[in-house]
């Protein structure tokens, strides 16, 4: 991730590198910040980011050109964010702020946009997957909350402007598939401080269908505008919220938008559950019939409403009380006489005269179009006869023309004619005729019985198959035409004596083998072959290996055997360095093994190479000496005890492995005196290595029992290690 920096010093475009410190321009990962340092205003044009900071010393207008996609958006600058056309700001991931619950951090107290026409392009969409979402205090655009998951929650946060409670959205739409209500059961004061307001006064609150059923305000005070068409106050079962079911504690209608005369209504049998309620100045709350509101605390009515009440807590709508279906009733005053009651949203019911049913005539009249998508099991059907075809479906329709004597008619189709499917006769012979390759018997019916076809003889049909093979040998052409052979042709010469391979043989090994042998030798054109030569010396005195009788060979492999081979040799010293302190502190019962390979406690004082004598720094320091040599060992080490005991026991050993298994030796001295001086552990050791074998490690460690020991250097003659190849391995 990379922190890029607005300084605007090339242009206003955002997608220039040079106009960004350091040079580049900010993408998925990365975090733009516009501070004081940006010399001028910044077209954002950039689709996808991280993050954006925007700090409270920035001055600079950002315009937002593009929509994009990010993870967190930090404003503390007011004023400082532009849009001239509609603009999504998307969020997705996890949340940048506060501990991974807030998308949105916003640390002014005033509006981060330059604009109300700004603000009003702008909208805000979270679209969480899991985790509880919260929203900082401040002033938002429209916001959308979405995602496949999560839950976003009212409750309080730690806001960025300190002992701020508002949260201001201009509207709020929810289109999530996950939840919205507290994170916790239990509230906290906070959590009751806090206020969502809504500052718009036109669509101000939906839920879009497929999305939430339940909504759970918490403790938060909702502030929603009064609207002068009437804004819908969130009820339980409305057709208008999807039949979402509301929680609300406190609400507050206001006219902050619309002004004085704006209203708000409570749809007719709905039911408003709350602990508190306030109708600000300038704004009417007003109800429809079997509207209610139910307060566990007086209500501050400093506009007006509709509502009287009939107990302590409980008021009505001035209509009067009738029970919606939530409740119970059906939501109706009155049911004229005959008429069917039937649903149109979640709370109440409505009638019609076009559909009732008369008990004392037994009859249900339906003024419209009868949708059965089952069966009718009538004992009769009576049909009114009509001078056209009534139906929606005019070919579908059964009706009487009373312009054609009454007659059934199926669509346009006279039932009985042949055509709509009726009619009356009798059938006496059933026969059938087959073509050529068939036979038929059984035949004719004139009662009952059973029509058997078969092929006729010599005929048959393909299967699938087989005909797919046809078809491909038809395809490869005419074969009359390719001038295959009808008849065999006399031989001209039975005996294929005309030919000149007429003399190889083949059996017990003979020409054919013998051809087949050399051809296998290679190529012999390719050898360099001699085809002529002049031997200009017969009596070979032209080289110097005239000189060598009869013997002379096997005395010189003789001497070859016995050579002795001069092997370089090869040497490593390392000694220990004087630090002025100890190298390695060894406690009593315990082993250390020593940091070879650590320059600032070993140096080497060898001038010579060793390439087969190498030395490793690793987590235990080790020497390494390569397989296939002779090598002799010899150490001398430095310890000194760190008190006096009355005895020790110590070791420096020479082991192949980190396990101490001492394969090399040890250097050993018991101690019965309570000396602290200097003891010197000298070992010497010869070590063959075959080259069958892998390269050997040799670590060197220290163990004491019964004191703590230190490892000390005071020059490079009293602690040193040396090994030396002396020779090749004979193995």
């Amino acid at each position: 991730m990379t922190d890029y920096t607005w300084n605007g010093l090339v242009s206003t475009d955002a997608s220039v590198a040079n106009n960004w410190t350091p040079s580049g321009i900010p993408t998925t990962g990365d975090k733009a910040i516009f501070d004081a340092t940006g010399a001028q205003p910044c077209n954002f044009n950039i689709p996808a980011l991280d993050e954006i900071e925007i700090q409270s010393d920035n001055i600079n207008l950002i315009t937002f050109s593009i929509d994009v996609d990010l993870i967190g958006l930090s404003v503390s600058a007011a004023g400082t964010m532009a849009a001239t056309a509609s603009r999504v700001m998307t969020f997705s991931g996890t949340p940048l702020y506060k501990s991974g619950s807030c998308y949105i951090e916003i640390g002014t107290s005033s509006s981060p946009f330059n604009d109300v026409i700004s603000r009003e392009h702008f909208t805000f969409t979270l679209t969480p997957s899991t985790g509880n979402i919260y929203f900082d205090t401040g002033i938002y655009p429209n916001i959308t909350l979405g995602g496949s998951g999560g839950n976003f929650t009212p409750q309080y946060v730690a806001p960025t402007v300190a002992d701020s409670t508002d949260v201001h959205f201009l509207i709020m739409v929810i289109t999530t598939s996950g939840t919205f209500g507290p994170a916790s059961a239990t509230p906290t004061d906070n959590d009751k401080a806090k206020n969502f307001i809504l500052d718009s006064s036109t669509s101000q609150f939906t839920i879009a269908a497929s999305s939430i059923t339940d909504f759970d305000g918490g403790y938060a005070t909702w502030t929603f505008q009064g609207a002068t068409a009437g804004f819908l106050i969130p009820t339980s079962n409305l057709a208008d919220y999807q039949g979402c079911d509301f929680t609300f504690q406190k609400m507050s209608i206001v006219a902050t938008d619309a002004g004085a005369g704006s209203w708000a209504k409570i749809a007719a049998n709905a039911r408003l559950y709350l602990t508190d309620f306030t109708v600000g100045v300038g704004v009417s709350v007003k109800g429809a019939g079997a509207s209610a509101i139910h307060l566990i605390n007086r209500p501050t009515i400093k506009g007006t409403w509709g509502f009287f009440p009939i107990a302590d807590g409980i008021y009505h709508h001035k209509d009067g009380e009738v029970l919606g279906v939530a409740n119970g009733g059906t939501g109706l005053a009155n049911v004229g006489e005959y008429e069917i009651p039937f649903g149109t949203d979640g709370n109440a019911l409505t009638t019609s005269s076009r559909l009732t049913f008369d008990n004392n005539l037994n009859e249900l009249t339906i003024d419209g179009k009868l949708t059965v998508s089952g069966l009718i099991d009538p004992t009769g059907l009576e049909l009114t006869p009509v001078a056209a075809n009534p139906g929606g479906v005019a070919a579908n329709t059964l009706w009487l023309d009373s312009t054609n004597s009454n007659k059934l008619t199926l669509g346009s189709t006279e039932v009985g004619s042949g055509g709509g499917g009726g009619g009356g006769g009798t059938v006496s012979s059933v026969d059938m005729s087959v073509p050529t390759g068939f036979t038929i018997s059984g035949n004719p019916i004139t009662g009952t019985g059973t029509l058997a076809l078969a092929f006729d003889t010599g005929y048959a049909l393909p299967t699938s198959a087989k005909q797919t093979q046809w078809d491909t040998a038809y395809g490869w052409g005419d074969h009359s035409t390719q001038g295959y052979l009808t008849s065999s042709p006399p031989e001209t010469d039975p005996v294929f004596s005309v030919h000149p391979a007429s003399g190889i043989t083949v059996a017990g090994g003979g020409d054919v083998s013998k051809g087949e042998t050399a051809f296998g030798w290679g190529d012999h054109g390719a050898a360099g072959y001699l085809t002529s030569f002049t031997e200009a010396d017969p009596v070979f005195t032209a080289s110097e290996a005239n000189l060598f009788i009869v013997g002379d060979a096997a005395k010189l492999a003789g001497i070859e055997a016995n050579a002795q081979v001069n092997v370089p040799l090869q040497h490593m010293r390392l000694y220990g360095i004087n630090t002025g302190s100890n190298l390695h502190t060894v406690s009593s019962g315990s082993r250390v093994y020593l940091d070879l390979g650590d320059a600032t406690k070993f140096a080497e004082s060898t001038t010579g190479s060793h390439p087969d004598i190498t030395i490793t720094n690793a987590a235990t320091d080790y020497i390494t000496i390569a397989a296939g040599g002779i090598y002799q060992i010899t150490g001398h080490v430095g310890l000194f005890p760190a008190t006096a005991p009355s005895s020790h026991d110590v070791w420096v050993e020479y082991n192949t492995n980190t396990s101490a298994n001492r394969e090399l030796g040890v250097s050993r001295v018991q101690h019965a005196s309570n000396s602290t001086g200097n003891m010197n552990y000298k070992h010497s050791t010869v070590v063959e290595v075959p080259s069958t074998a892998s390269d050997m490690n040799i670590y060197i460690s220290v163990f004491t029992n019964g004191a703590t020991v230190n490892v000390r250097a005071y020059d490079n003659n009293r602690f040193f290690f040396t090994i030396t190849r002396i020779g090749d391995s004979t193995v």
